[in-house]
């Protein structure tokens, strides 16, 4: 798990997206989204990431009388000369006022998002390994789709085997232990569907390897044939 922190600046960016600061602070925050690229980039990312919460809040605008209450406010007018003026005046809104309108309920949300640590899950990469023998110019690429349970097969090079026999893909895994995972098509590019034990036995330190068996596979619990090809598995 990673760490991440916030400095004030990433909380300052989010608190102005939200609508949360004071006049004075979201002037001179205004102000700095204009001169700094860095914040403003914050801003927008702030912005990016807090937008589909406004999809769940219905659109709702203020009583005229609000707006020319506001409107006095920057005028000098009186509270009541402001509404016995008003009319009904449509309005695009400031970009960030969409979050704005229900900022308090947010910003007590966001408090707590900001103040717990957020934990990055590390990307989680497929296996992979390359079965090749370098005199006959056989070769399998091999790949672990672990979200679909399947393990993908690409052969470069003559398909191995006689009409009476069977290639068999084993996997030994990093402890030792010997299963097979069926077997193989003659087809160049193909799949071969897991079950959970093989799918949790697939990690790096674990083999898979190609052995030519009597038509069917093996009879036994491992390879009976020779072993044509073995690779370990690995991180791409």
């Amino acid at each position: 798990m990673v760490s991440v922190s916030r400095d004030r600046a990433d909380l300052l960016a989010a608190e102005f997206v939200l609508g949360s600061l004071d006049r004075a602070a979201r002037r001179a925050a205004a102000r700095r989204y204009e001169e700094d690229r860095d914040f403003a980039d914050r801003v927008d990312l702030w912005a990016e990431r807090l937008f589909p919460l406004t999809q769940a809040m219905s659109s709702e605008l203020p009583e005229d009388t609000v707006w020319a209450g506001i409107e006095a406010e920057v005028n000098g007018q009186t509270a009541a000369e402001a509404a016995a003026q008003s009319v009904p005046v449509p309005r695009r809104a400031f970009p960030f006022a969409l979050l704005g309108w229900g900022g308090t309920a947010l910003a007590a949300a966001l408090a707590l998002f900001l103040l717990t640590p957020l934990s990055v899950e590390p990307p989680r990469r497929d296996l992979v390994a390359s079965l090749e023998a370098a005199d006959s110019g056989l070769a399998w690429e091999m790949a672990l789709e672990r979200t679909e349970g399947r393990l993908t097969l690409q052969r470069r090079g003559a398909w191995p085997a006689a009409p009476d026999q069977s290639l068999e893909l084993w996997l030994i895994s990093a402890e030792g232990r010997v299963r097979s995972l069926g077997l193989l098509p003659p087809a160049a590019e193909a799949a071969l569907a897991l079950d959970d034990q093989a799918l949790e036995s697939l990690r790096p330190g674990a083999t898979l390897a190609v052995s030519r068996e009597p038509l069917g596979g093996s009879p036994g619990a491992g390879p009976s044939g020779p072993v044509i090809l073995s690779a370990g598995l690995r991180l791409p």
